[in-house]
């Protein structure tokens, strides 16, 4: 019986570490645990990892976010300036009515439509 059937006949496993530079035989359960806790470390990283990028590309769409409301806001700002001018020049506005000979009431006819203007 070779060595490595004895070992596994008794129930145990190989367990290589070579980023430590070892093997050994284990018990299964130990061998068990340490795949266990190399897929928990596995899975923690891979939600870590995951959770850095989620992060990064929710940072990323609020800042393009703010930027287009900021840019949105700046336009909506400058077409109100624009609209209050126009209002403005619109009241500085000098109304001169001419009302032909024919169709005058009396003098104050023309000063009605002054003021209403």
């Amino acid at each position: 019986m070779d060595g490595t059937r004895k070992w596994r006949e008794a129930g145990q496993v190989r367990v290589r570490r070579p980023s430590a530079g070892w093997e050994a035989w284990c018990p299964r359960t130990w061998a068990e645990s340490e795949r266990s806790n190399q897929r928990e470390e596995y899975l923690e990283t891979a939600l870590e990892q995951l959770e850095t990028r989620m992060m990064s590309s929710i940072s990323k769409d609020l800042r393009d976010f703010r930027e287009f409301i900021t840019s949105e806001l700046g336009a909506l700002n400058d077409r109100v300036r624009d609209l209050e001018r126009h209002v403005e020049e619109k009241d500085c506005e000098v109304v001169v009515v001419v009302v032909p000979p024919g169709h005058r009431r009396g003098g104050d006819g023309a000063t009605r439509l002054l003021w209403a203007a």
